[in-house]
């Protein structure tokens, strides 16, 4: 997973399509550090699964999405800074 203030990220084995919007909460650092906002997914890949483990025969698709923040307040980019200072340190 990344995050900017741009946005954000993942991995999932769940299909979802590119423009779709969904609600998100993001967990930065500690347990009250939570950021709710909505995303949209604009690219996706599918990409090798590497589990080690996985069940033979059995079909496992891992995708990896990248999705920009929707209607965001630039106001709320200090959440990032403080977040970036925080993995500095």
């Amino acid at each position: 997973i990344n995050i900017s203030r741009g946005g954000i990220g993942f991995y999932s084995s769940s299909n979802l399509p590119i423009g779709f919007y969904f609600n998100a909460c993001i967990q930065l650092g500690d347990e009250d550090a939570k950021l709710y906002c909505v995303v949209k997914i604009i690219r996706a890949e599918e990409v090798k699964d590497t589990t080690p483990d996985k069940e033979e025969g059995v079909d496992y698709r891992i995708y990896r999405y990248g999705c920009e923040f929707v209607g965001m307040a630039p106001v709320l980019s200090y959440i990032f800074d403080n977040f970036e200072k925080s993995m500095e340190d």
